[in-house]
């Protein structure tokens, strides 16, 4: 059994950290090259990030042990049904937002705002990684009393 003490840190290191790669790759590769073109942070990068917090949430829901009846009286458990169907509107949302952004990188007559890709990109990877630390903190709560 993974330690208590470990499950929300093996999550930064194994989920969050993995996510944020796509940035980190793209932030090193502009540090490195003397004439990049493009810019600095890409919202595919920022929409990968919510989409892979929001399955890690998937995968760690689907992996909780059903735990006595007393337990789950005692309102300790998260409702997995609510934050499994919140996390796969999430996806839905990155995902549609994900594919108008390859459409408008794909044509040449540009089709969205690069402002409105990035601010929106951004606002739905902030609420998955809120969401996702949520869960995570509920799901330490409910393995921690134990």
């Amino acid at each position: 059994m993974i330690q208590k003490s470990w499950r929300f840190e093996r999550w930064i290191i194994y989920t969050v950290l993995v996510a944020a790669l796509p940035l980190f790759i793209r932030l090193i590769c502009f540090w490195v090259l003397k004439n990049p073109v493009g810019s600095t942070v890409n919202p595919i990068d920022i929409v990968f990030f919510g989409l892979t917090l929001n399955i890690s949430n998937i995968n760690e829901l689907n992996g909780l042990k059903n735990k006595s009846r007393k337990i789950e009286s005692q309102g300790l458990q998260p409702n997995k049904d609510r934050v499994l169907g919140l996390s796969l509107l999430l996806i839905i949302l990155l995902a549609i937002t994900l594919g108008m952004i390859y459409i408008s990188e794909l044509l040449s007559v540009k089709i969205l705002s690069i402002n409105s890709t990035y601010i929106c990109s951004i606002l739905m990877s902030v609420a998955s990684f809120v969401f996702s630390w949520n869960v995570m903190l509920k799901i330490q709560r409910y393995y921690g009393n134990n």
